[in-house]
């Protein structure tokens, strides 16, 4: 018994004191597990939206230029509120995805997070599609 209450202590203890470190891959591999069942999500209940969103991954994926990719992402998160309406997990599941892309004009681009979410939400779509 004792077992089993001093490895959850320990865990804990290791992640307040230590702290977690993830790799950079580790957070690439997040999002794009995120955007594709996002996307599979989304597709299932509205088959309409694959060929579009396709065509705005493919945009996202293809760019260099990050204003270009700041337009149709913010094209993107308009389109994808509107098709969630009020499910509540598809709303906290696109919030959670917005929170780990961002793209600053003003800084640095993180056009390559951007480029894995667009790259997974491709293939939810495609997943969906096939089923």
């Amino acid at each position: 018994m004792k077992k089993f209450i001093v490895l959850p202590l320990l865990l804990i203890f290791l992640i307040g004191c230590a702290g977690i470190q993830l790799k950079q891959e580790v957070t690439d591999v997040i999002v794009t597990m995120a955007a594709r069942r996002l996307a599979y999500e989304l597709a299932k209940q509205d088959q309409s939206i694959i060929r579009p969103g396709i065509i705005i991954c493919d945009t996202l994926m293809a760019t260099e230029d990050l204003k270009k990719a700041d337009e149709v992402t913010a094209y993107a998160i308009a389109k994808l509120s509107e098709l969630i309406g009020n499910d509540p997990l598809l709303k906290q599941d696109l919030t959670d995805l917005l929170s780990l892309v961002e793209i600053k004009i003003t800084g640095p681009p993180n056009l390559p997070k951007l480029k894995n979410a667009a790259a997974g939400f491709k293939t939810g779509l495609l997943m969906a599609e096939r089923k």
